[in-house]
């Protein structure tokens, strides 16, 4: 797959410009893997102490890695990735406010799985992902530092949620209101009608 960017035939008229098919695929590679992460986050944070619940968080915190893995893989495709042209609707306020969301995205992708993973570290619990490889922990037992990265832990989430619902707002936005090609751009279906 070609990091560059591609187009879609929307109408006889119309092409849209669209991101590469490696960054669509990424994209939304990483909202299902988010979203079950934060699913089985909630899951096991309700369940009374248990085996069962243990066994939810070593899902929690495998998808959570998982997350950071591919965090990691979409930034690498993202800096080899040209937007699409002409990908640069609204005034010049409203794309540094996008350069910013976007960019505290990325903060997020990476802080929530490594505060998580401090968490998992500080609290002394053995770990392996997906019950296949040992995971290593990256700071020393302490009871201290594990309610300090539950803090930063639960402090990402939340800014990662209403970034999120920001995101998702705006691209509403590009859709409904200013009837632009953004949307179209990330999405995985090609060839439906703008």
């Amino acid at each position: 797959m070609s990091p560059q960017a591609t187009s879609t035939v929307v109408s006889r008229q119309t092409v849209i410009p669209r991101w590469s098919t490696a960054l669509i695929v990424m994209h939304w590679l990483m909202v299902l893997a988010i979203l079950v992460t934060m699913s089985l986050g909630w899951i096991a944070n309700d369940m009374p102490r248990s085996l069962a619940q243990y066994r939810m968080f070593g899902w929690h915190k495998s998808f959570g890695l998982l997350v950071l893995a591919l965090a990691v893989l979409r930034t690498v495709v993202r800096l080899r990735a040209s937007a699409p042209p002409g990908n640069r609707p609204g005034r010049p306020w409203e794309r540094r406010a996008a350069r910013v969301s976007h960019g505290l995205l990325y903060v997020c992708m990476f802080a929530l799985p490594v505060s998580g993973w401090l968490v998992n570290s500080a609290s002394d619990v053995p770990f392996k992902w997906f019950w296949l490889v040992p995971v290593p922990d990256i700071a020393a037992a302490s009871p201290e530092l594990e309610q300090i990265a539950r803090s930063l832990h639960a402090g990402f989430l939340w800014t990662l949620l209403t970034l999120l619902a920001i995101h998702i707002l705006a691209a509403l936005r590009h859709q409904f209101v200013l009837r632009d090609s953004v949307l179209w751009q990330m999405l995985p279906l090609r060839g439906l009608r703008r």
